[in-house]
């Protein structure tokens, strides 16, 4: 999910699109509406994209209106800057103060909105913040082991692919891990009961 100045639609749209290249955002705030209808609260992960960078009102704006129904929400910075093919998609080292920038003031925003409403947490800032305040001891899963333990998160993929362990873990990673050319995955929902 993603937002700018022009609008959640169009920052999410301009990325996100089916395979037939029609626009995704509205499927993709319908599935979140149904989700929030029935009681099932859930995460979100958004890119930072540059038009994100000049937003971060918007940015926040979008996730804060959703706060009820978030059990956290994290943004990704790129982890390439120059793997991308879009311009908007790539960053470089003289984007750091954009990028510095964006981080405080979603600090400030959160920090404003935090006497509102203390279940909204940006896991950006709560992880890295409990990481630093109680390191792990001896012993104690490090957050990379603990996100990745088993069942820790299901994601079901639009194949109908039910993978675990981590959400970049498609059937395509590791295709041959075991044998049976699926991957991490844990079985179909369309094949499996």
């Amino acid at each position: 999910v993603g937002v700018s100045c022009d609008g959640p639609e169009e920052m999410h749209d301009a990325f996100r699109v089916n395979w037939s290249g029609r626009k995704t955002h509205s499927k993709t705030v319908e599935g979140m509406q149904r989700l929030a209808g029935v009681g099932i609260d859930f995460k979100v992960i958004a890119v930072v994209t540059d038009a994100a960078l000049e937003d971060p009102d918007g940015f926040f704006d979008f996730f804060w209106s959703w706060r009820h129904a978030l059990r956290g929400f994290h943004f990704n910075i790129l982890a390439s800057g120059d793997a991308a093919n879009d311009p908007a998609l790539q960053y470089s080292a003289e984007d750091r103060a954009r990028y510095a920038e964006f981080y405080r003031h979603l600090l400030r925003l959160s920090k404003q909105h935090d006497a509102a409403d203390h279940g909204f947490a940006i896991q950006n800032f709560s992880q890295t913040l409990g990481r630093l305040l109680h390191p792990a001891s001896a012993g104690e899963a490090s957050q990379g082991e603990e996100s990745t333990a088993p069942l820790k998160s299901v994601t079901v993929d639009a194949d109908g692919n039910v993978t675990t362990f981590y959400a970049g873990l498609s059937v395509e990673a590791f295709p041959d891990q075991f044998g049976a050319g699926q991957g991490y995955s844990l079985g179909n929902i369309r094949d499996t009961t």
